[in-house]
């Protein structure tokens, strides 16, 4: 790439002017420097942003060497530092999840408070070709396998600010020899060798496994990105089409689409409904699997009892009469909506019972051998039923609200504790919902919260021999 050529991107792929302020980040490895090198050729007023992971012993100084490029340069710079490890173990992410999430929320902080027109990173060909990859090994449609674009403006980081890469027909090769031809030293990062990383795999042992089946194979996979990219905006236009006709409205934390147009559409056409209806409630989600789309599809073809399931996340899905919902719990749990329970009362709950709440909702308990209940439960993708292992429960079950000190053990925590106060505040449950959200209690422990999993010590194993089944539903939707 020449520079007459990387002008031609910013001005018609990015989008951005020479007149305003852009955000580079810069790592210091030969990619960012590159970039920065070449849009201060190309006359475009730039503010250096590093952000030291701090993931290697030597990563203070190689901070100190980008911010002392900078000022040699008489650029502008901002930097910091944060513990990507520490991050990473208290999100529950891999290294790589966090780093790029905190390097984003970083950029864009920076870019907001300096009044940026765009934040700039040095995504390269090779880039696009390993991001390409990796969206076709996770199971990826039309829009993973167009890979990354020049500009992105819809993202979780801003709103309205976007993030631009316009280093992406820039191969890795070429870089290398446009620093040696303009006396840059970039940092080099032996991290990149490690090979436990995932997209480290992908570039030092899988990419160099398929060119010997095709030594072009990252000039295809450039080039088949690009074919989808087009043929991914003809595609589009049939959405935003069919998306017109079915979406009856949009709100910020829910959709309500009509249900019989919706059922009329091809499949094909049902999954693209579908993955736009993620895009525009959660932008930030990456990565939307098949089998998450298909489970959508068979909710819409086969509801549950209760007419609602829990999706993804926090998304919900939900038939109510003629709509089709996907939103937040909160959109679905409100008034009559949802179950309540005065706070005064304590609801005892005996096998083959069923109590009534007060706001026309009810639960119900079954006793029913475990190979009756894998034979005819199969619905419990509905998170208003569950059911408790037999063995664990001390009888009777009752039914109140929270109490101060509540705590419980969700199930996947391996046994770990967590208050529940924090439980309803990740759940994002509605505030004026917590203190009359029914709590089911054996003992003097939490055994399940009506809409959402049961807790680990009353699962199901291999030991289980009888199940307590629960079920918790509106008096007017048998």
């Amino acid at each position: 790439m020449v520079q007459k050529e990387l002008t031609q991107i910013l001005e018609e792929c990015c989008q951005v002017s020479t007149s305003l302020t852009l955000l580079v980040g810069v790592s210091g490895g030969p990619d960012s420097l590159t970039l920065l090198d070449m849009l201060l050729k190309g006359g475009y007023s730039v503010i250096v942003a590093h952000l030291d992971h701090a993931l290697r012993p030597d990563s203070a100084q190689e901070a100190q060497r980008v911010v002392q490029f900078a000022r040699e340069r008489g650029l502008k710079t901002v930097f910091a530092r944060k513990d990507v490890g520490q991050y990473a173990q208290l999100g529950r992410m891999t290294i790589e999840e966090a780093a790029r999430e905190v390097r984003y929320q970083f950029l864009f902080e920076q870019a907001r408070a300096f009044s940026a027109q765009a934040v700039a990173v040095a995504h390269t060909a090779d880039d696009q070709v390993e991001t390409i990859l990796m969206h076709l090994i996770r199971g990826s449609g039309l829009s993973g396998l167009r890979g990354m674009p020049y500009r992105l403006d819809d993202h979780p980081w801003d709103a309205h600010m976007p993030l631009i890469r316009p280093l992406l027909d820039m191969w890795r090769s070429e870089i290398l020899a446009y620093c040696q031809d303009h006396g840059l030293e970039p940092i080099f990062d032996n991290s990149n060798l490690d090979s436990t990383y995932f997209r480290n795999r992908l570039r030092n042992e899988l990419l160099p496994q398929l060119e010997t089946y095709n030594s072009s194979i990252k000039q295809v996979l450039l080039r088949m990105s690009h074919t989808i990219t087009g043929d991914f905006e003809i595609l589009q236009e049939a959405v935003e089409h069919a998306w017109e006709s079915a979406c009856q409205l949009q709100a910020a934390d829910h959709l309500e689409l009509s249900l019989e147009p919706l059922r009329n559409l091809g499949q094909g056409m049902q999954r693209r409904i579908l993955r736009h209806a993620v895009e525009v409630l959660r932008p930030g989600i990456r990565d939307l699997d098949y089998d998450t789309i298909q489970r959508a599809l068979s909710f819409l073809k086969n509801p549950t009892r209760s007419q609602r399931m829990q999706w993804m996340g926090d998304l919900w899905l939900k038939i109510d009469g003629r709509k089709f919902l996907i939103g937040d719990l909160n959109s679905f749990t409100l008034g009559a909506e949802s179950p309540q329970l005065p706070v005064e009362r304590e609801i005892t709950l005996d096998i083959q019972d069923r109590q009534f709440f007060g706001n026309g909702w009810y639960i119900e308990s079954q006793l029913e051998p475990i190979e009756a209940f894998e034979e005819d439960r199969q619905d419990m993708d509905d998170p208003f039923q569950a059911a408790l292992a037999l063995e664990k429960v001390t009888l009777p079950l009752s039914v109140r609200t929270r109490h101060p000190g509540d705590r419980l053990q969700p199930l996947g925590m391996q046994g770990h504790s967590m208050k529940l106060s924090d439980f309803f505040i990740n759940k994002k449950l509605m505030q004026e919902l917590r203190d009359l959200w029914p709590l089911v209690i054996s003992g003097t422990q939490i055994a399940w919260i009506p809409g959402y999993q049961p807790m680990h010590p009353f699962r199901i194993t291999n030991d289980t021999q009888f199940v307590i089944y629960l079920r918790v539903q509106r008096a007017d939707s048998e």
